[in-house]
């Protein structure tokens, strides 16, 4: 294989990086899309041919881009070292089949002092691998309320937001006086002595209804002294929703009581989630979930363009499902003969010939009633004479 065609598998999929399995199925190392174009680069070596990918074409070291592959794909194609696709990972596969990367290099003398550098950098990487797969926002300040550490999350769903305008000072000035408002109101509460050493630190929550979050800040310590704060952003769908025996998440009114959630909010939350699955129960046909939910197709679709329930639950509406209509019977012709009368055209004769009778019986009653007067007219007068 030449090296040209090995650059396919980045055309077709944006990212730095792919995996590379080997014969036993194990990551062999990661296929780098800088060092292929690094060695189309070089004429020296474009016309080159290999049995297998190079080694030194592979990287050993997860890097940001990679990460955020994921973020617009679930699924990331691995290849194996004949340079043929083998099978598609999810995220959780991937990291834990890069977990089992081991590193073919010589293992030389290492002091124990080395030992302990290394191990702690493993430490940091993997602390920075959780934080960064967090699936909340997290911020951090010291005791006075200075800016420690923030993840991605925070940096882009959480700042960006129009009440911190992208900016650190107007989100430390905003949090520290929360911090401050909701520990005075605890203190409040439960009669608790501020300087009170062997009580443990509450882990304060409240409802930002600027924010449409939920704040949880928990108190750091160290030897019996604060050392500052750990501020979690949780989205009310993710603190709300309790997962049933058969796999379904629901909101918990319980739950939004105790956040003091805004009725809205939860209202939609809970009607959403119900014709999430609804439509899940009729296989995403919608004629069929508005009937089972008792309401016209067309209000269906409305609520589910209010409540944004394509976005919420990522459904896929690219392919809408046909309808089910059953098939029509093909009518045979009758012999004008053969064609029965309608039922309301049998009644509307008889109730015409009904009326007939009637009107002609009517109409005999005037006529003798009318013959009479005359009759009585004429011998009245032919007594005065």
């Amino acid at each position: 294989m030449k090296v040209e065609s090995l650059y396919k598998f980045f055309l077709i999929t944006p990212v730095s990086h792919l995996p590379v399995i080997d014969e036993t199925n194990t990551v062999a190392g990661l296929l780098s899309k800088e060092k292929i174009l690094m060695e189309m680069a070089d004429l020296s070596q474009s016309g080159r041919e290999y049995e297998r990918i190079p080694v030194h074409l592979f990287d050993d070291t997860l890097t940001e881009n990679l990460l955020s592959y994921f973020q617009g794909s679930r699924l990331i194609p691995v290849i194996n070292t004949s340079a043929e696709k083998k099978d598609n990972w999810d995220k959780p596969r991937f990291l834990a089949e890069f977990s089992k990367l081991s590193k073919p290099v010589e293992k030389p003398v290492i002091s124990k002092g080395d030992q302990e550098t290394e191990s702690k950098a493993k430490i940091v990487w993997f602390m920075e691998l959780m934080l960064e797969n967090f699936p909340d926002a997290l911020y951090a300040t010291d005791v006075d309320g200075n800016t420690i550490f923030y993840n991605e999350k925070f940096e882009n769903s959480v700042l960006t937001r129009s009440l911190f305008r992208n900016s650190i000072a107007f989100a430390e000035r905003y949090l520290r006086d929360t911090n401050r408002e909701l520990f005075a109101n605890y203190l409040k509460m439960n009669e608790m002595d501020s300087d009170l050493k062997e009580t443990r630190a509450p882990v304060l929550q409240t409802y930002l209804k600027n924010l449409d979050l939920i704040l949880r800040i928990i108190t750091l310590k160290k030897d019996e002294k604060i050392t500052g704060f750990l501020y979690q952003f949780i989205l009310p769908s993710n603190k709300l929703s309790i997962m049933d025996n058969s796999g379904m998440t629901f909101p918990s009114i319980e739950e939004a009581f105790h956040n003091k959630i805004p009725l809205e909010t939860i209202l939609a939350e809970t009607e959403s989630h119900y014709i999430y699955y609804s439509l899940k129960r009729t296989q995403e046909n919608i004629s069929h979930a508005a009937n089972e939910l008792g309401i016209p197709r067309s209000t269906l679709q409305n609520r589910m363009r209010q409540l944004s329930v394509n976005k919420r639950f990522r459904r896929d509406v690219s392919k809408p499902i046909p309808r089910n209509k059953p098939e029509k019977s093909p009518i045979k012709p009758h012999k004008i003969s053969e064609i029965p009368e309608k039922k309301s055209e049998v009644e509307f004769r008889k109730k015409k010939e009904k009326n007939a009778s009637k009107a002609a019986v009517t109409q005999n009653r005037e006529i003798k009633k009318n013959h009479k007067k005359i009759t009585g007219k004429k011998k009245k007068g032919t007594k005065r004479k």
